[in-house]
């Protein structure tokens, strides 16, 4: 008799549904990915020439820098969050010593990256290894998701809170540089845009953007807005600048699973060439997870702060 064709799509409300009842496979031996605002644990699948990420695991012996957790007020936003702070092994030694200011990371959605992921341990081993210098880190969290929408979407406050207000607090217990060329300031998703938004409105500070999947479709529209069309703020904002008068270096990095990203990448690495600007771009085979942003972040760490300041 005939073949029936199956059920129809129960539509995007139940796939939404099904996607906050997933669980972690209990028989997959690999470490598993932490929740994040009351998520669930995931499971991972390493394929045989996925990176390997050896550098995030803590190494028995190599020295290991301190992180110290703080609470910060911003008067610009008008609310208070935890930063973490990074100082490298040694830190005091080097004080002691009159030596030049550290190079600065400025990793946004912090609670992420140190309570859960440990990316100090990513920095000492990196440092360890001599493929980046010493360097201090500060790592402000993002409080929750609805806050998060707000403040990392090209927010003039948000910018502001970062120079005008994180950076002169960190300085205050850490010799960090405010050489442009050595701090880098990162971000994923809304992070990345709001990286590239910081460096756009302040490059006397931020000389170096690290974005992965960057949500460069914003403010209006879908992410997949592939016709050009839709309003991508930033991008527009690039092109409105003459050529050679941004002087910042751009490490750009988006999945070709999260091909819906794609299109409005590749629009603004051209705005940012056509501005002059050095940039590095890949399109990996990866999806729009912290499990391949670490391997992105590790590359572009050793991009930004491992070449040789002149």
């Amino acid at each position: 008799g005939p073949t029936s064709p199956g059920p129809t799509s129960p539509g995007p409300a139940h796939w939404q549904w099904l996607r906050g009842r997933g669980r972690p496979d209990p028989m997959n031996r690999l470490p598993r990915m932490p929740p994040r605002w009351g998520g669930g644990e995931l499971s991972v699948v390493r394929l045989p020439h996925a990176p390997a990420q050896e550098e995030w695991e803590p190494r028995p012996g190599a020295p290991a820098g301190t992180v110290t957790e703080h609470l910060v007020r911003s008067e610009h936003l008008g609310n208070e969050r935890r930063v973490w702070l990074y100082t490298p092994p040694g830190l005091s030694r080097r004080e002691a010593q009159d030596t030049a200011p550290l190079p600065l990371l400025v990793l946004l959605d912090g609670e992420m990256w140190e309570p859960a992921l440990r990316v100090s341990a990513l920095l000492d081993n990196l440092v360890a290894d001599g493929r980046i210098p010493p360097v201090a880190a500060v790592l402000p969290e993002s409080v929750d998701n609805g806050l998060r929408w707000r403040e990392l979407a090209c927010d003039e406050r948000f910018a502001a809170f970062l120079t005008d207000e994180l950076l002169p607090w960190a300085g205050e217990s850490v010799p960090i540089t405010d050489d442009p060329a050595r701090t880098v300031v990162a971000g994923q998703s809304l992070g990345g845009l709001t990286a590239a938004f910081a460096a756009l409105r302040a490059p006397h500070r931020f000389g170096n953007v690290l974005s992965q999947s960057g949500s460069f479709w914003w403010p209006t529209g879908t992410p997949d807005d592939t016709d050009g069309t839709g309003a991508e703020w930033l991008t527009a904002r690039v092109r409105e600048g003459e050529a050679g008068d941004l002087p910042v270096r751009f490490d750009l990095s988006a999945g070709l699973q999260e091909w819906v990203l794609l299109p409005a990448h590749r629009r603004l690495r051209a705005a940012l060439e056509a501005r002059g600007c050095e940039v590095s771009y890949e399109e990996f085979n990866g999806g729009h997870d912290y499990l391949c942003w670490r391997a992105r972040l590790t590359e572009g760490l050793v991009r930004l702060l491992g070449r040789p300041q002149p």
